[in-house]
């Protein structure tokens, strides 16, 4: 009896081989990737995109540079990472983490398709912007460069290190061509004056223009000790250093001379960049502005207006009549120099997407960003619609009333009811708010933040009904049940806590995870709430006895948010490592893994037909994802 199912797996193989011999295979065409409404490329299994991912990073930047043909936009972000986009589309070309340590100086060629990026472990590695991939190590070991810069054709750079020594390297063999000693102590900057082999070099000395051929320093601008920045025109002509937290003056390079002293009122200005003739002047600040001044006249000529963050790089494209700009928001923006404003960008948010809601007919998906602001997306088809726009502060919970009449957003301490177009305000007494959540009658809504209780309100008339201490830390996570009889709290005191919503009495603690729970979801039916934590387990309770009925684990690192399918059969769990897992709720298995594009998952919510997932990333947009049936 044994050897029968053998034998069936035998002739079933003959039959496949036959099929094959008898009929040679047909050439499959690969399908194309799905793409978003601006054309570009989904990650894999995500169907929309709403937003885009056109000059956006991953994380807030720190610096910016153009290929010498102002085809290629590289962006050195926060977390290390260098994105890399087509100009002047925006079409993110690919993203890459070149090294384990810290990048401590980039720079790219001005004439020469050469980019270099130091790193304090010492080694030094060489690329071209254009094509993918690392084209020659260099190890420094023990050597931590402050400022880097390459010769205009490519073949040479000068770098100054952590002790003031400046050195002038072949880029092709990293042997040394010059060796000075440390003199430049506290070197911030350095950039490369055009043909020749002239650098100027920011230190704490002040700006000095050193000859790379003769090995000695040729020229001093008086007066600038200790400045914070540093910028050169384009033709080596003019540069311009930041003193202070505002004044920037700007230098006549061959007579060593003032020619321009400028300094906006009560801002901290952050970075500098010339025009390639030096007669235009742009500034970055905290302010969240680009400051654009006509060097010649003093003038300002405009003051850009649009990041939502401070602004730490502007930059001059060769050849374009456009200013460049990024920093804290994630956003790279583009400005008209002729009209002296921003370039339109693509409607999406310019940061992380840190909430969204689906509505309850499915037909609206919301959005809340840290950029501040709220933006509304056709769901099937990732479509902008018209948007309430900018909160008081970053977002960070949103909720649909029940009946669909109206979007609740929560920003800082401030909470909007929105009903169409119109918003009240409600100003909440519990700290920085954390969670927001309806309750099925559509006439209540409860809060909780950082003062370590969650509150009750009425929506008519508007106004704080109960209050509800317990936890011993921050409220991160609400979920009133679908009846409305039971209110679930989570807390950063790793507590999950069960609530009597009309009388705020308690009814049963979950104990058992080792963190902060962030998310908090019931079954449409009641009988399961599913709670997950900084642990990385997701726990599955009966609610009505406290018991534990299973666990899941083997998620990438901190649950941020947990939603049950309608059918109450599936979960799908969002995380912080770049990934959001659909498991079957009954065994725990993993049925899907839709990965992003970058970074954390903050939200995540089914449709109504339990055939598609939202999900809320921290790359700025939000994805929908397709499931199998």
């Amino acid at each position: 009896m044994r050897g029968a199912p053998v034998r069936v797996v035998v002739r079933l193989i003959a039959c496949v081989l036959l099929a094959g011999a008898a009929a040679p295979a047909e050439e499959s065409t690969p399908a194309r990737p799905p793409t978003d409404l601006a054309g570009d490329a989904l990650p894999r299994g995500a169907t929309l995109r709403f937003g885009t991912a056109r000059f956006r990073t991953a994380a807030g930047s720190d610096r910016l540079a153009l290929s010498s043909d102002a085809r290629r936009l590289v962006v050195l972000g926060s977390d290390r990472t260098f994105s890399f986009f087509e100009f002047p589309s925006g079409v993110r070309a690919r993203r890459l983490l070149p090294h384990t340590d810290a990048t401590s100086a980039f720079a790219l060629s001005s004439g020469a398709p050469v980019m270099l990026t130091a790193h304090t472990d010492g080694l030094i590695l060489v690329w071209d912007p254009l094509l993918p991939g690392i084209v020659r190590r260099h190890e420094d070991a023990g050597t931590v460069l402050r400022a880097i810069c390459v010769s205009t054709d490519g073949r040479s750079f000068a770098s100054v290190d952590d002790q003031g020594r400046l050195r002038l390297r072949d880029v092709e063999t990293g042997a040394d061509l010059l060796k000075i000693g440390g003199t430049l102590s506290g070197t911030v900057a350095m950039e490369w004056l055009g043909g020749g082999k002239r650098v100027l070099v920011l230190s704490a000395a002040g700006a000095e223009t050193w000859d790379l051929e003769k090995g000695e320093k040729c020229g001093l601008l008086e007066g600038t000790a200790s400045c914070r920045a540093l910028a050169v025109s384009a033709d080596g002509s003019r540069a311009a250093v930041l003193k202070g937290a505002a004044r920037v003056e700007v230098w006549d390079l061959k007579s060593a001379r003032r020619v321009a002293e400028l300094e906006p009122p009560g801002v901290e200005l952050t970075c500098l960049a010339l025009s390639a003739d030096g007669n235009r002047l742009a500034a970055g600040g905290r302010d969240e502005a680009v400051r654009l001044w006509d060097v010649a006249g003093g003038r300002l000529l405009a003051k850009l207006e649009g990041h939502v963050g401070w602004v730490a790089s502007v930059a001059f494209p060769p050849g374009s009549p456009r200013l460049v700009s990024c920093g804290e928001d994630r956003a790279v923006r583009l400005w008209d120099l002729e009209r002296l404003a921003e370039v339109p960008p693509a409607p999406g948010h310019a940061g992380a997407v840190s909430a969204l809601a689906l509505s309850p007919d499915g037909s609206t998906l919301a959005t809340g960003g840290r950029d501040s602001g709220v933006r509304l997306w056709e769901a099937a088809t990732g479509k902008a619609l018209a948007s309430p726009g900018r909160q008081s502060g970053n977002v960070t919970a949103m909720a649909w009333l029940p009946d669909g009449s109206g979007l609740l957003v929560a920003a800082s301490r401030e909470i909007r009811v929105y009903r169409g177009a119109e918003f009240t305000r409600v100003e909440s007494p519990c700290g920085g708010i954390r969670a927001l959540r309806c309750f099925p009658d559509s006439r209540r809504f409860v809060v909780g933040g950082s003062d370590t209780t969650a509150r009750v309100w009425t929506l008519e008339p508007r106004a704080e009904v109960l209050r509800i201490d317990g936890h011993d830390g921050i409220v991160l996570s609400l979920a009133p049940s679908p009846d409305g009889t039971r209110l679930a709290s989570g807390g950063n005191d790793a507590a999950v806590r069960l609530w009597d919503p009309a009388t705020g009495k308690p009814a049963g603690v979950l104990a058992g995870h080792a963190g902060p729970v962030h998310a908090l979801a019931w079954t449409a039916d009641g009988r399961r709430l599913a709670t997950g934590a900084d642990d990385a387990k997701l726990r599955i309770w009966d609610p009505a006895s406290g018991s534990l009925e299973g666990t899941i684990v083997g998620f990438d690192g901190q649950i941020l948010d947990a939603a049950f399918s309608p059918d109450g059969k599936r979960i799908a769990v969002a995380t912080v490592g770049n990934s959001t897992r659909v498991c079957e709720v009954a065994t725990g298995r993993e049925i899907a893994v839709l990965h992003g594009a970058g970074g954390r998952v903050f939200g995540v919510a089914w449709s109504a037909d339990g055939k598609r997932v939202f999900t809320a990333m921290e790359d700025t947009t939000a994805l929908g994802w397709t499931l199998d049936p």
